[in-house]
């Protein structure tokens, strides 16, 4: 089996195995699978019907990494799983590269955090994971493209400053973020470098 038809396999076994009350979801209506429907997946982990279909069916082979560790946190998926989810849609996992892979015991951790903002950022301070506080506070980081979804990016751009700031505030220096950027690049040399064109 290709590993488009295994992942399409294994996405439809985790779907079905999760039942709506272990995804917190209501289950009043008659249903004709034990498991979750493709669009209840679909709005736990912030991506389109046709999306999920498309996985499904094999059709679609190479979901994002973010898209990855969004199904990862809407299947509710173990480590082991999540670590086989993003092996089959082709992302590496070693040799250097920096993880996309979110524990699901901070997954948990973030779920049941509803009392302040949390957010989860990869070394390259990529947004990987957040709760509803954080997306009231710092505006909904599904509706913005995925490629933009990098704090470093907004912060020197100033999107993001309205929220965190204000509109009254001084401006925020810069200074408190230049041992991060020194840093990381040398810890990780073979991480690609964001594209220079973000918005192309």
């Amino acid at each position: 089996m290709s590993d488009s038809g295994e992942l399409a396999a294994i996405l439809r076994v985790w779907r079905e195995r999760l039942t709506p009350h272990m995804a917190g979801l209501p289950a009043n209506t008659a249903r004709r699978t034990k498991g979750l429907r493709r669009e209840e997946l679909a709005v736990l982990a912030g991506v389109s019907v046709d999306y999920i279909v498309r996985l499904e069916q094999g059709r679609a082979s190479a979901p994002s990494a973010q898209v990855c560790a969004a199904l990862a946190r809407a299947l509710q998926l173990g480590d082991t799983e999540q670590e086989h989810l993003f092996r089959l849609a082709g992302h590496a996992t070693g040799g250097g590269r920096i993880s996309r892979l979110v524990p699901a015991s901070i997954r948990r951790l973030v779920e049941r955090t509803g009392e302040r903002p949390v957010a989860v950022f990869d070394a390259m301070w990529n947004l990987l994971l957040w709760n509803r506080l954080w997306a009231a506070l710092a505006g909904d980081p599904s509706q913005v493209r995925e490629a933009d979804r990098n704090l470093l990016w907004l912060h020197f751009t100033g999107t993001s400053d309205c929220h965190l700031y204000g509109p009254a505030a001084p401006k925020p220096s810069t200074r408190p973020w230049s041992p991060t950027c020194d840093a990381v690049p040398a810890a990780t040399p073979t991480t690609p470098s964001r594209d220079s064109s973000p918005h192309g």
